[in-house]
């Protein structure tokens, strides 16, 4: 599960920068917001990874 996540994720990071976008990787993340947002009960179904996608700008990244 952990190296099928881990595909998953490269695979996300490498289509976004070919679609020129800004992605990106975070370590920083709440698993308790995330398992009441996704309704996942957090013993059966846990948040593994966290990235994201955003529209680039000369000064950064945008993130909505």
């Amino acid at each position: 599960m952990h190296y099928e996540t881990a595909h998953y994720a490269q695979n996300f990071l490498l289509a976004g920068t070919a679609l020129d976008l800004g992605v990106f990787v975070t370590g920083a993340i709440k698993d308790s917001l995330i398992e009441r947002k996704l309704k996942i009960d957090g013993v059966n179904e846990v948040p593994l990874y966290v990235s994201g996608v955003g529209q680039k700008t000369s000064g950064g990244l945008i993130v909505e």
